[in-house]
């Protein structure tokens, strides 16, 4: 297994204390063992029972709680330095369509509840994970963060992210909050889900492993689309509150571009799964093109990605099959 900069640390966040919310999930348990090798004290806050999906414990300590419940979390936010939203619900694209109502509520509260909270704590920064799927389908690619943005009602996930960097903006003017805005691109990598309802690396990957004979693709598979391996997004979440702590987003990814017909045979390549390739132009294959420039996240963070496309698909990969085979 490739393993490059498994030790990298951030001492900016050495010795504080910092909130994970949604810590036990696929980017937030990423983000939460970086916070650990960088001797951070870390508090997740999950609604489940337990952290299933952490890789370590040292100096871990949990908090089972709904944030959805104001009073709640106003209690569990109050005292920390930094505060993590790595919360909410997402999915691929036949999940967006189907629980469109739910997907804006829910992940637009849970940000609201935090603002809320935050505007009555000790809280000196915060970040807002926000997402590629911000941007308008008609925008020049590769997108850039001064497209102006539009509510879609079709998506209620891309919508609520809209809301949530609106909400972002006014708090940070009425009470001062240093506030992170990260817009991450399509993300993969391990502990994420690889269901049906999964994004498209995921689902491709399950599909290459469970699939006979046939791999089933919705789409033409001319669709372009730029990713970014769930190491290299954490290290911009890094970055980003601690060099740019204003509302203003900053695109994280990678500087790789490739059609979804490519990645489908370079998944099938690396998993040595031989399948027959049927694009089903009969379902949704989204925008035709969607790539983030990361010229800002260069300049403002000294960003650059790590990982390539080509090496986060074999650890992933890899990391399925340990886990399923």
């Amino acid at each position: 297994m490739i393993n490059k900069n498994i030790t990298e640390t951030f001492p900016f966040y050495k010795n504080k204390n910092i909130l994970v919310c949604g810590g036990d999930g696929f980017i937030g348990a990423h983000l939460t063992n970086m916070l650990l090798r960088s001797e951070a004290e870390v508090t997740i806050v999950s609604r489940k029972k337990k952290e299933s999906n952490m890789d370590s414990e040292r100096k871990l300590k949990f908090i089972q709680a709904d944030f959805r419940d104001l009073k709640k979390c106003k209690e569990i936010v109050r005292d920390f330095d930094y505060v993590f939203n790595t919360m909410g619900k997402a999915g691929g694209i036949d999940y967006a369509i189907k629980n469109n109502k739910k997907l804006f509520f829910e992940n637009s509260q849970l940000n609201l509840n935090l603002l809320l909270s935050l505007s009555e704590s000790n809280v000196k920064r915060y970040q807002y994970l926000s997402s590629v799927s911000v941007y308008p389908t008609n925008a020049k690619n590769p997108l850039m963060e001064s497209t102006n943005l539009c509510f879609n009602e079709l998506f209620g996930y891309a919508d609520a992210k809209i809301l949530g960097e609106i909400q972002c903006k006014l708090f940070t003017d009425e009470i001062g909050l240093k506030t992170s805005v990260i817009r991450a691109d399509n993300t993969f990598g391990p502990k994420d889900n690889f269901s049906s309802t999964s994004r498209v690396i995921p689902s491709l990957i399950s599909k290459a492993f469970k699939s006979q004979k046939v791999i089933q693709v919705w789409g033409s598979g001319k669709q372009i689309r730029s990713f970014i391996f769930v190491n290299d997004l954490v290290r911009g979440m890094l970055l980003g509150l601690e060099k740019h702590p204003f509302p203003e987003p900053i695109n994280i990814s990678s500087d790789e571009r490739i059609s979804i017909k490519k990645l489908v045979g370079k998944i099938l390549q690396i998993s040595k799964n031989d399948l027959v390739v049927k694009f089903n132009t009969e379902k949704p294959e989204g925008s035709l093109e969607r790539s983030l420039d990361i010229s800002k996240a260069k300049k403002l963070l000294g960003f650059k990605p790590r990982w390539t496309l080509e090496e986060g698909l074999r650890i992933t990969i890899e990391w399925f099959k340990e886990q399923n085979l």
